[in-house]
């Protein structure tokens, strides 16, 4: 116990929701954090999923440790529960006594509590259970600041249903689609809920009206750093350069696979496609081999790895900012399914990014500041 405790004199607790694009940004959060010297982490993920991706080797999460807790759908995870206000519910219910059983096992196992609890903000209830373990919380945000300022609008009540939306800088279709036009009011609850509390965080996360108003630190982006420091992953493997096409839609969208099918086919480019295996019944029949000349069909890909091949010139995407954020950082367009490619000004924010993250950069000097808060 006593080499722990020299080895490790700040415990941070990592709780995402429950989903990729929310996992892997505060992993990656995580990571940076346990690069100092005396800092432990450790991410939180359901039963479910650690059950789908298999227990972990012992460094499965790099310098990050892993620890499951109950969203009270262990057996079939969202899916169990019907519909996001159902599984809310118990994810708040379930994670609030399980999470705080981890914190309680955590500080006997370090022999000293946990020192900070950083929550995703969809999960604002996380607070009170940081709280009552005497663990300093931050709330984490995975989301652009243009849509957290947007939510926090929401949030606030300075967006009447009545009235026409109008957010300075921003357009209407600029707007988060759930403000716009809320087909699933759970997913707008959900959404505008995380801001919940946090006038009572002790370091919520993410810039200048976002700082002024929430207290905030900008802290990303939070994608691996090689996406930034080095976007190049080897030779090209006989491909021309920008030749390929990626297509990936992450964990929810679910565009229409057959015309998906037929677009990658007919742009006569090679593609990579990551098709989820629940979805992989609705391609045409025998696509995969005729398409298998130019095209591969996969269940799962390293998406960053393959987004940084110099071979790569175009990535599909359902412009999740995960994905957008690692295009943006492999310098490779983004189609979104419309008629334009997120091009633009790339490069420029590109370089402001990497900037962000090195050393000395407004992201690297806020998560110094965040861990000298804690003591370090």
């Amino acid at each position: 116990m006593a080499e722990q405790d020299s080895e490790h004199s700040i415990h941070v607790v990592l709780l995402p929701n429950q989903s990729q694009g929310h996992i892997k940004p505060i992993l990656t959060f995580g990571k940076r954090l346990a690069a100092h010297r005396g800092v432990r982490c450790t991410l939180v993920v359901t039963r479910f999923v650690l059950g789908q991706s298999g227990e972990p080797s012992p460094g499965a999460g790099g310098a990050v440790h892993i620890a499951a807790i109950s969203d009270g759908c262990d057996r079939g995870g969202y899916g169990e529960a019907g519909g996001i206000e159902a599984y809310t519910a118990r994810l708040e219910s379930a994670g609030s006594e399980t999470v705080g059983e981890l914190l309680r096992s955590e500080a006997a196992e370090q022999g000293r509590p946990v020192r900070a609890l950083v929550y995703d903000a969809f999960l604002p209830w996380a607070q009170q259970v940081g709280r009552r373990h005497d663990a300093a919380c931050a709330a984490f945000f995975t989301q652009p600041c243009a849509v957290d300022v947007a939510y926090g609008h929401a949030w606030a009540g300075r967006l009447g249903e009545e009235e026409p939306l109008d957010l300075p800088g921003l357009r209407p279709a600029d707007l988060p689609m759930f403000l716009t036009d809320p087909d699933d009011r759970g997913y707008l609850d959900l959404l505008v809920n995380q801001f919940g509390g946090l006038d009572t965080a002790d370091q919520p996360q993410e810039s200048d009206y976002m700082a002024s108003t929430w207290r905030a630190k900008t802290v990303g982006p939070a994608v691996p750093s090689s996406a930034y420091l080095d976007n190049r992953t080897g030779e090209d493997e006989g491909m021309a350069g920008r030749s390929v096409v990626y297509a990936s839609f992450g964990s929810i969208a679910k565009p229409d696979a057959a015309q998906m099918a037929e677009g990658l086919y007919n742009t006569g480019k090679a593609f990579p496609w990551v098709v989820r295996a629940s979805e992989s019944s609705k391609l045409p029949e025998n696509f995969t081999d005729m398409a298998k000349e130019r095209g591969l069909v996969v269940t799962w890909s390293p998406q960053l790895e393959v987004v940084a091949h110099p071979a790569v010139g175009c990535f599909v995407t359902h412009c999740g900012w995960n994905s957008t954020m690692e295009g943006l950082g492999a310098g490779v367009p983004c189609a979104d399914g419309g008629d334009a490619a997120v091009v633009g000004p790339e490069h420029e924010r590109q370089e402001k990014a990497k900037r962000a993250m090195s050393e000395g950069g407004s992201s690297d000097k806020n998560i110094l500041e965040f861990l000298g808060k804690l003591g370090l």
